[in-house]
This record gives C-alpha cells, sequence and structure tokens, in this order.
C-alpha cells in the first residue's frame, strides 16, 4: 500500500504538463516518478492520439493506460491492447463533406489507431503534422478515404471560419462531440464519450475510487475531464473559462505547473 494508491492523475499534455517547448522539466519528471514510486497512477487524457504520441512515450513518466482522441481510444503500452473504442458513427462523413463544400478554408484530419488521413490540406493542417511528425495520406476528397470509424476529425481553419464551422455542425448534428483545442482546431468525436467519462472509465478499471480523480487541463476540450473530477486543477497560462471552472490554479506550463499539482496532493494524502 502506498501513500497515492487510491489517487489517479489524468492531465492534458500540450499547454498543461508539457512546457512550450514540447517538453517535460525536470522538476515535474522527478515528482511524477515519486508519485508512482509511492503508489499512484498517472496517465494522460489528450487530444492527441496514438501516432502523435510515439515520440513522447519514452521521455514521459507514466504507469496507466492512456486516454487518446479526447475519450475515443484508451490504450494500455503495457499490454499494447487498446481496452476501449469509441468510434465515430459513419454518418460524420456526410457533416465532413458539407463542411468541405461550404468552407474551402477548412481541411480534416481523419484518425484511426495508427493512421492518419488528411483531406484539402491547408497550412495549418501542414503545419500540426509536421510538428507533431504524424504520417498521413492526403486526399483531395473523402471519397478515397478508408471506410474504417474514425476515432477522431480534426478541423483545421482560420478562427473566423472555424467558428463559423462550429455553430454550422453543433446546429446539425446530435451525434458528435466538437470542441476547440486551439483557436483553430476543432476537435470531433463520439457523442458517447469524453475526456471525462473515459477517466472515470480508467478509474473504475484501476479500483481507484472517484473521490481520488485528479485532473488538470488547459483547454475547452478539457472541460469535461475537469468537471469529472474530484480535484480540477489549470495552469496560469490556460484560457479564462477553463480557469474559472477549476478548483486549483497551478503556475504556468513553463514553471512545473504538476509538479505543484503533486506537491499539493502530497500535503492532503
Amino acid at each position: 500500500m502506498g501513500k497515492f494508491d487510491k489517487f489517479l492523475i489524468a492531465t492534458d499534455l500540450d499547454g498543461t504538463l508539457l512546457n512550450s517547448r514540447k517538453r517535460i522539466d525536470a522538476l515535474t519528471d522527478e515528482k511524477i516518478r515519486y508519485f508512482i514510486a509511492n503508489g499512484g497512477h498517472f496517465t494522460f487524457a489528450t487530444g492527441r492520439v496514438h501516432q502523435s504520441f510515439v515520440h513522447l512515450k519514452d521521455m514521459l513518466g507514466f504507469n496507466a493506460p492512456v486516454i487518446f482522441g479526447n475519450g475515443g481510444q484508451i490504450y494500455d503500452y503495457e499490454t499494447e491492447q487498446t481496452l476501449s473504442y469509441w468510434f465515430l458513427p459513419s454518418k460524420i462523413r456526410t457533416l465532413c463533406d458539407e463542411v468541405l463544400k461550404l468552407y474551402p478554408s477548412a481541411a480534416l484530419e481523419l484518425y484511426r489507431h495508427g493512421c492518419c488521413d488528411t483531406v484539402n490540406e491547408n497550412e495549418i493542417t501542414e503545419i500540426h503534422v509536421t510538428k507533431f511528425g504524424i504520417e498521413r495520406v492526403k486526399h483531395d476528397s473523402l471519397e478515397t478515404v478508408s471506410d474504417e470509424p474514425w476515432i477522431k476529425v480534426l478541423i483545421t481553419a482560420p478562427n473566423s471560419d472555424l467558428t463559423e464551422i462550429y455553430r454550422y455542425v453543433t446546429q446539425r448534428c446530435d451525434y458528435a462531440n466538437f470542441r476547440f483545442s486551439t483557436a483553430e482546431f476543432l476537435e470531433v468525436f463520439s457523442r458517447d464519450t469524453d475526456k471525462g467519462r473515459a477517466a472515470l472509465w480508467l478509474a473504475k478499471r484501476l479500483g481507484v475510487p472517484e473521490s481520488g480523480l485528479i485532473a488538470a487541463g488547459d483547454q475547452q476540450n478539457d472541460l469535461d475531464l475537469l468537471n469529472a473530477a474530484a480535484i480540477s486543477a489549470a495552469p496560469a497560462n490556460a484560457a479564462e473559462n477553463v480557469k474559472a471552472a477549476v478548483d486549483i490554479i497551478l503556475p504556468d506550463n513553463d514553471h512545473d505547473a504538476i509538479a505543484a499539482l503533486i506537491d499539493h496532493i502530497d500535503s492532503i494524502a
């Protein structure tokens, strides 16, 4: 029995755990390893998918399955198996096709486990997939994209257009969730999941009570996770509506936010 064995920390990656250089600072790494060594469960609840996490895996300390695609997939790296999927329904393709026809500035990133297809790539998508080392297959239209179900769709466009797209899709679709993760990224995933529901599912599987779920995040797509947690936290660089929703404001992500969260848990455990 360890001091933290009834706790699960599920943290967002970009803007929360990772600093502005997409790295983890030494103090934060040390605190995570201390938390794990004393029985704690530590993992990530991210909008990223498996293929944009691979290059981070070996530099991060964690000991619990990872929540990908805003809850669309929970993957166990110890067994190298997916524990659960929540796929988007096939009719999402029709909505995506409408978006591409109505908004020529928009691009789509379509994710399955280990696969990324892009349609109508714009500069935002090109920068994104290059920066995160995501291998993809480019398409001119959805007609050539596989019919296999998607874990997540990422719509990218300039913010003024993406705001209009958000209004359009939310008025016409009740079978998917839509969350902004940046001003130019609109995340689309199954209505049956989100980061919060996935984290609660994982906590139950790990034998962690709901009272032991601790979460941290910085953007709109983290609010489901933060609202589900017994203790919620946001770094000082988080969006204002996110900071207004949490129990604890941490230092910003360039000043060991998650180390501060673990110190807080250490003081109350």
